[in-house]
């Protein structure tokens, strides 16, 4: 038996040479009571393993006794209660060192890292009760991992703080970013602003190499690539420029340039590039150059990715980049492939004034979305503001986050962006003349809202010297931020709430003991939970009181893996209102089928019966599914050659209709227009007749009186 926590083994043999215990499992249930000390608070992830052992018989015949392995692993998750930690991620020091000198200084329990060691699961996440983000862009985590942060902001009720710099928010690529719902703000500003755009060309390799496979994944290289490309254009804004082309032996423009207003058509002529073909790349790269000649952007950069396997002299390249880069555009190069002409590869980018990226066939589908979000922040529209100092103002909004707080220093600089309709609260605000709108502007400095369970806090300037040197002085420094975090950070849980789970078949049954600070059992609570599913997937939990102080819930868990329950709820009480937050988990190994043990023969032999078959042994002789015993041959009482003859003649009389019978249509309609027009004729020349008639008896009376 070995028992892991957080992935890390548990020496439960006091033998150095082994760190699991050797165990004898009797038939039924078996019950093992393990000790163990949690190493620290947060969510404990804990997996017990057990790997049979190699028994043999006198003779050396291995004894086969566990025939189902998917079984032999089980693992849950608990909540080790503690104060609220802080995690910090920041890279630059000089930026982090204030903001967590004064968190620390406020009480609050702290820990920085690097963007490379955050954790990148949510129950990892969940041992923190607030993170914040410091001057971090987007390109510094993977997809998962920004869906990550926004599952435990909305459906974990973590807390998340975005502190601004020159690669934050929409200046760091966070734009069309998974995490980008979940803040206060948004992050590409109204047109009205007139900030300077950029404009990017993507060249994409389609050749044959590109459809090889990429190890771990059913993608090959081309869709991959394909992928990155539009993980880049997505950083965009709605009015920087983007055009892509692809080339095998010649090139294409997919993409002619354009704004980035409508991605999902860009992103599906980009999903249209297929591999196939040789490799000529510099046409490419001038035809690249020649479509970013006709845009007026300011930046213009092109990005390169191919295995450097083409056409020509390397020195033609060399000279082309040189060229293109004096004219104010810049190269960069990605080398995918293990046997990529890097030589050429990193020549380009050094002659084209940009950077050189070598990703291994094995490192390609988490590699280059990052690359290629790093690279579109080289044209991404200016969004950063950079000036002389100026004092924001404040909203005047009556929340704890400005608690005690009158006036705030200058800043001179801040990351722009625009405020967010619906429940956001923008509390410190810039207020800027831009040219063009009569109008002053005013900018988002420091926004919150509730996300969720969770809630989030946007401040668009730094929290280092840079942008705000006097405020890292200020002496309502550590207040300002200490009253921002605690306003965000998710309350630690309550030790007079009990949860409970019960697993019924698909579903397991939440059930919550909740009593108050005086030991009674706490009624009419109001639950709001959230559960976040193994596919990444969140829904609500309803909760109903079934009892004093107990409360049921019922979710459905039939897919594998650990579902984290997130449970806010308050409660009326003499002394006031009792609010409080339950984490807990629900943990699925492997699928219900592992669960039985032996073969289900009773319903075999009822469906074997019910469709007149058999159940069938082990012994091929003695078992024969091709037998003819008791088979009913199937007859029709009626004959089919009647009904088969009638339908042969009458096609036969068709068919010398359409063949011997001429049919003139001209002829038809000639005929039928005679008759009409005969009738027509004949109805006039009667009633003439009797005109004259009438006319004659008239006289003839006239002349007799």
């Amino acid at each position: 038996m070995l028992v892991t926590e957080n992935g890390e083994s548990i020496d439960l043999d006091p033998d150095p040479e082994s760190m699991g215990v050797t165990v004898e499992l009797d038939p039924g249930k078996n019950l093992l009571s393990l000790p163990i000390t949690p190493l620290r608070p947060g969510p404990r992830t804990y997996e017990a393993v057990f790997e049979p052992l190699d028994v043999r018989t006198s003779t050396g015949e291995r004894v086969i006794g566990d025939s189902i392995p998917e079984n032999n692993r089980a693992s849950a998750v608990t909540f080790v209660g503690s104060e609220g930690w802080v995690l910090v991620v920041g890279d630059d020091e000089q930026a982090v060192a204030p903001l967590v000198g004064a968190l620390r200084r406020a009480g609050l329990r702290v820990e920085r890292r690097l963007a490379d060691s955050v954790p990148g699961g949510l129950t990892q996440l969940n041992a923190f009760g607030c993170i914040v983000l410091v001057n971090q862009p987007a390109y510094a985590f993977s997809q998962s991992q920004q869906e990550s942060l926004r599952r435990y902001i909305h459906d974990s009720g973590g807390g998340l703080v975005m502190v601004g710099g020159p690669d934050s928010f929409g200046a760091g690529g966070w734009i069309g970013s998974p995490l980008e719902d979940a803040l206060p703000v948004q992050l590409d500003p109204p047109q009205k602003r007139q900030m300077p755009m950029g404009a990017l060309a993507i060249v994409l390799d389609s050749s044959g190499s590109m459809g090889s496979g990429v190890a771990g994944t059913s993608m090959n290289k081309q869709e991959v690539a394909n992928e990155a490309a539009i993980a880049a254009v997505q950083t965009l804004s709605r009015l920087d420029q983007i055009t892509v082309l692809s080339f095998s032996g010649s090139y294409r423009v997919v993409v002619p340039l354009m704004p980035c207003a409508d991605q999902p058509a860009i992103a599906r002529r980009i999903r249209s590039i297929g591999p196939g073909g040789g490799t000529n790349m510099f046409p490419a790269i001038e035809g690249a150059f020649r479509e970013l000649s006709a845009s007026p952007a300011g930046v213009k950069h092109i990005i390169v990715l191919s295995d450097g396997q083409t056409m020509g002299m390397d020195s033609d390249g060399f000279d082309l980049a040189a060229k293109i880069f004096a004219s104010g555009v810049t190269i960069s190069t990605v080398a995918v492939g293990d046997g990529a002409n890097e030589p050429l590869l990193e020549g380009i980018a050094i002659r084209g004034g940009g950077r050189y990226y070598k990703v291994s066939d094995g490192q390609a589908l988490i590699q280059l979305p990052q690359i290629f979000m790093k690279e579109a922040q080289t044209v991404r529209r200016s969004l950063i503001w950079e000036g002389d100092p100026f004092s924001p103002e404040l909203t005047g909004f009556p929340t704890e986050t400005m608690r005690g707080i009158g006036s705030v220093p200058p800043i001179s600089g801040y990351v722009v962006t625009a405020e967010r309709e619906g429940l956001s609260q923008v509390t410190i605000r810039a207020v800027q003349q831009v040219e063009g709108v009569d109008e002053p502007v005013t900018d988002p400095i420091a926004a919150q809202w509730q996300y969720g369970l969770g809630r989030v806090i946007a401040f668009t300037s730094d929290a280092a010297p840079r942008w705000s040197p006097d405020w890292v002085s200020w002496s309502g420094y550590e207040q300002f931020w200490e009253q921002q975090i605690r306003w965000v950070l998710r309350p630690a849980g309550s030790a007079n709430v009990r949860v409970i789970t019960e697993p019924r078949g698909d579903e397991t049954v939440v059930v919550v003991e909740a009593l108050n600070d005086e030991g009674d059992r706490l009624n009419f609570a109001e639950f709001e939970a959230r559960v976040s599913a193994p596919d990444g997937g969140g829904f609500s939990l309803p909760m109903r009181q079934a009892g004093p102080g107990r409360y049921e819930g019922v979710i459905r868990t039939e897919q594998p893996g650990s579902y984290i329950i997130t449970m806010q709820y308050r409660a009326p009480g003499e002394g006031g209102e009792t609010r409080g937050v339950v984490l807990a988990a629900v943990t699925r190994p492997f699928a219900d089928e592992f669960r039985s043990l032996r073969t289900n023969t009773a319903l075999l032999k009822q469906v074997a019966a019910m469709t007149g078959g058999e159940v069938l042994s082990r012994d091929p002789t003695a078992s024969n599914p091709w037998r003819r015993d008791g088979l009913v041959m199937p007859v029709m009482t009626r004959a089919v050659w009647i009904a088969a003859a009638l339908g042969g003649i009458g096609l036969f009389v068709v068919d010398v209709g359409i063949r011997r019978v001429r049919i003139d249509p001209g002829a038809i309609v000639s005929a039928v227009a005679g008759v009409f027009g005969r009738t027509t004729e004949r109805k006039s020349g009667v009633q003439m007749e009797t005109l004259r008639a009438a006319r004659a008896g008239a006289r003839a009376r006239m002349a007799s009186q």
